[in-house]
């Protein structure tokens, strides 16, 4: 299978509270169409994946830009610190 992230979307999850997800989707620059839909969806169902995008929103937007494998790969080449 291949091809980017957004080609491979099949479903959405709704948001139970828009205005977390719309929160979170402001923390993740540049995304457009189903991939906004899904962090706004993910960020307005949950409170955890929400604050994920707050930190994270940076990372998310490049790993959303290309194929799932690739950001899966640039994850676990990196080295673990012990923290």
């Amino acid at each position: 299978m291949g091809g980017r992230f957004e080609s491979r979307i099949t479903r959405l999850p709704r948001a139970f509270e828009p205005e977390r997800g719309a929160d979170a989707l402001a923390h993740v620059p540049g995304l457009t169409g189903v991939l906004a839909d899904l962090v706004l969806g993910a960020g307005g169902s949950a409170p955890y994946l929400s604050d994920l995008c707050k930190r994270e929103g940076a990372w998310l937007a490049e790993a959303l830009s290309g194929a799932p494998e690739t950001a899966f790969e640039a994850v676990i080449s990196e080295p673990v610190s012990d923290v």
